[in-house]
């Protein structure tokens, strides 16, 4: 692999009785052959450690990818790395575990088959062990993802074993490890024995006071269950939270929380007209408390799994993708990463839009134990050199990022007033955080003329601007007296 520079952007906020660090990092690959992207950050009580990710296709005949465990500080720089060297480019990293002094690391081969290396605090690694579903020689290991109960004494990795001959997951399985990465029991999970019949574990968790864990499935290519199991891998209970004939095959990838000791928080996608996010709270019996869909109808909105989180003081941390098109696909146009927060009861407190100016692509979300949260992912540089750049980004409780940055490709916008498109022909959208709406949006020409006012009483406002001859015009929001947004467009 070639000699990798980090390019670093540090500040320091501080907010409310306490400090808070907030950073940006992007990781500038010298090969720009290579995509590269961040996913699921982990916390301790002094370093952040995030599974670093570059991958290569030109053809099937020339796929390579690699993977590491980077250690980074709260200030967010890089300490250490742990790079998963081998002559097979289809091992990569899934997911990892910390318990004290220690990082298991889980990596799968596109076999039926995953390994766990169990590294020192330094990243020596001090064993590893593979693990073969011996009775399943035409599946491929799916979704392989580890996590601790809530005292640590055991860890239980999910997954789905793939069928290659029917292309689908066919089975689910739950494995129960030791403190010492030891494997205790496993669990297959078969709705029935069908051929077209699917199974696709998609998250896990456990409760906080109760000696159980949840964990969703995908079945069949549609139905999506929640299920409850003891800490002797017996299910206690299981249920369809689909509501069939409203969102049937359509809907996506599926996320479960635990909100409280009593409640869970769902989250999934689904396809209408465009992508859409259904959040939903259900009891540990089952009953529906509430649900809200999350989007817009002028663009992809969606979150997939990964970017669901309970907040430190107990409310709903949701990221999601903001493509301004009804494509859910990358492309080369300017896109956002989105975090909004929920309370407890799914009213929105905030939200904020990160990025505009490259294509951002958001993977995974985490907490943090000062009430920010981490965002993982990559960005695009689409109209420049064309890499793809793993990307970090830490915000306060608040979703702001740091306030300036040293490095170009380190900045990030953060908004709570986004248009698009731009440059546009027509009409504009201007969408408005909730916490933003009721403020006016002013649009000026080169020389000061102010062309347009709009007043925002919603989220989304469609303006015509056919009457505005071809040039650049500045933009100003403000809201309560303040200005919240200042920017151009374009008209072609």
């Amino acid at each position: 692999m070639k000699k990798t520079t980090f390019i670093l952007s540090i500040i320091l906020i501080s907010i409310s009785l306490f400090s808070q660090h907030t950073f940006s990092l992007t990781l500038n690959e010298e090969d720009n052959e290579y995509n590269n992207y961040f996913l699921l950050p982990v916390e301790t009580e002094n370093e952040y450690y995030i599974i670093h990710k570059r991958s290569r296709f030109i053809d099937f005949s020339d796929y390579k990818r690699y993977s590491s465990i980077l250690k980074i500080s709260k200030e967010g720089e890089i300490l250490n790395e742990w790079k998963l060297v081998n002559s097979d480019s289809s091992i990569s990293i899934n997911g990892f575990i910390i318990n004290k002094d220690k990082v298991f690391v889980f990596a799968g081969e596109r076999k039926n088959s995953f390994t766990v290396w169990e590294l020192d605090a330094s990243f020596n690694t001090i064993k590893e062990k593979k693990y073969v579903f011996s009775n399943f020689g035409n599946r491929i290991i799916y979704y392989l993802s580890p996590k601790y109960n809530f005292n640590k004494t055991n860890s239980y990795v999910t997954g789905s074993l793939y069928d290659t001959i029917a292309y689908h997951p066919k089975e689910a399985f739950i494995m129960k490890f030791s403190q010492e990465g030891d494997s205790l029991d496993t669990k297959i999970i078969q709705r029935d024995n069908e051929e077209f019949t699917s199974i696709n574990i998609q998250s896990q968790n456990s409760f906080l006071k109760r000696d159980s864990i949840t964990f969703s499935t995908i079945e069949g290519e549609m139905e999506h269950y929640i299920y409850i199991m003891n800490n002797n891998m017996e299910i206690i209970d299981s249920s369809s939270v689909s509501i069939l004939g409203q969102y049937g095959e359509d809907m996506l990838n599926g996320e479960v929380e635990i909100l409280s000791n009593d409640t869970i928080v769902y989250a999934c996608d689904y396809q209408d007209d465009v992508y859409k996010t259904r959040l939903s709270t259900w009891d540990t019996n089952f009953n529906k408390l509430n649900e809200v869909l999350v989007g817009k109808q002028d663009s992809a909105t969606y979150a997939s799994s990964g970017n669901l989180e309970i907040s430190k003081d107990g409310n709903i941390f949701l990221g999601q993708k903001l493509f301004p098109s009804s494509n859910p696909f990358p492309g080369p146009f300017n896109s956002w990463m989105v975090l909004s927060k929920f309370g407890k009861n799914l009213n929105l407190i905030w939200e904020k839009y990160y990025g505009g100016d490259c294509f951002y692509k958001l993977i995974s979300i985490t907490a943090t134990e000062d009430g920010g949260c981490l965002l993982a992912g990559d960005k695009w540089f689409f109209d420049t050199d064309n890499s793809v750049r793993a990307y970090l980004l830490k915000v306060d409780e608040f979703g702001n990022g740091p306030a300036s940055s040293i490095n170009k490709q380190d900045k990030i916008k953060v908004s709570e007033l986004i248009i698009y498109p731009n440059p546009s022909k027509s009409n504009l959208n201007i969408r408005t955080a909730v916490q933003r709406i009721g403020g006016e949006f002013k649009m000026y020409d080169i020389s000061g003329k102010q062309v347009l006012m709009q007043q925002i009483t919603q989220s989304i406002t469609q303006v015509n601007t056919e009457h505005l001859p071809i040039g650049t015009y500045i933009y100003k929001y403000v809201h309560e007296g303040k200005e919240i947004e200042s920017g151009k467009w374009i008209k072609e």
